[in-house]
């Protein structure tokens, strides 16, 4: 009996052990379901746009990261407009100044053709005055200086931007201008340029055919032992190849700095670019009919002209070879510095 009485105390303490373990369970499972209930609701609390400003964010993150990149690449590469001053002060340069100056200690850059030439006309029908250059190379942004000095006297540059040299050559950032997609206009001449390449020596412009033909002959020997920048060509009259100073004259100075002393014929500076510029004047009028009179007339001018190597007498033919005026920025031979 006493037996009995324990077994029946024992299944009790089970059954109620049971129970609570099922009690506990159930709680268990309350606890999870409520949980997940609350997780679910929170979640549909949440507006959707909040996703979509969130995507919206990191692509416009990621774009303006691109952009600053370019704009980064763009201040290497692109060019600026030259200031009005610096503009009115290389391109008014005194003829008294340029008279007086002459020559100076500059030697004649020129060499006439070997071979008898037809007038090397441009776009326009007028004498070509050829010139092919790069924006990374330091010689080029020196002669650019004299050229657009010679070529103000026959002509009107109405936007020249201004560029300087590579960084990395040597002597390195010469301030200048550039060629490419500068505007000039004359009565007398026709001015074809081509900027073959950037500051950071990529392709920029390359000549059409007719052009590099003329490129390829005159910048070669016997004009030339070693071929490159810059190249200029005077109506297949009158070549020269390289720089007619060195630019170590005008390292480290600004444009401002330069074009300032050009209002002056007693720095090296101003007695190198002008004598350049007389130079380049004076073969310009071999082949304009020493027109305008306001240039070609000039005794100084007359000196260097009686003086330059001769050219054998013009053809009466013409040898017109127009400007491509489709898009240059194709692929164009590498070529070495000066």
């Amino acid at each position: 009996m006493a037996n009995t009485k324990e077994r029946s105390a024992a299944q009790r303490r089970e059954q109620i052990r049971q129970q609570r373990v099922q009690q506990d369970a159930q709680m268990t499972q309350k606890q999870q379901t409520k949980t997940r209930k609350m997780r679910l609701t929170a979640r549909k609390g949440i507006n959707p746009w909040w996703y979509i400003g969130s995507v919206l964010f990191v692509i416009t993150g990621v774009v303006v990261f691109f952009i600053y990149l370019a704009n980064q690449q763009a201040k290497i590469t692109t060019t600026a407009t030259t200031d009005t001053s610096v503009l009115q002060q290389v391109t008014h340069v005194s003829p008294t100044l340029l008279s007086q100056v002459g020559t100076a200690d500059v030697k004649n850059p020129f060499q006439a053709v070997r071979q008898k030439q037809p007038l090397l006309l441009g776009p326009t029908g007028k004498p070509e005055f050829l010139y092919y250059g790069a924006e990374f190379c330091p010689y080029c942004a020196a002669e650019r200086w004299g050229v657009v000095v010679a070529l103000s006297r026959f002509g009107t540059f109405s936007t020249l931007p201004e560029v300087a040299s590579a960084p990395n050559d040597s002597p390195p950032s010469i301030a200048t201008f550039s060629f490419h997609k500068s505007s000039y206009t004359s009565k007398y001449v026709d001015f074809v340029a081509y900027e073959a390449q950037d500051v950071q020596g990529r392709v920029l412009q390359t000549p059409p055919p007719d052009q590099q033909k003329v490129i390829d002959k005159y910048d070669a020997p016997p004009y030339t032992t070693q071929s490159g920048y810059p190249f200029i060509d005077v109506g297949n009259q009158y070549v020269t190849v390289g720089p007619t100073y060195l630019p170590d004259v005008i390292a480290g100075m600004s444009q401002q700095n330069i074009a300032a002393q050009l209002s002056s014929a007693d720095s090296d500076v101003s007695r190198n670019i002008m004598a350049t510029a007389n130079y380049l004047t004076a073969s310009i009028c071999t082949t304009t009919n020493n027109q305008p009179t306001s240039a070609c007339s000039d005794a100084s001018i007359q000196k260097i002209v009686s003086t330059m190597p001769k050219t054998p007498t013009t053809s009466s033919g013409n040898s017109h070879i127009a400007q491509n005026t489709s898009a240059p920025d194709m692929l164009a031979p590498s070529r070495r510095k000066v």
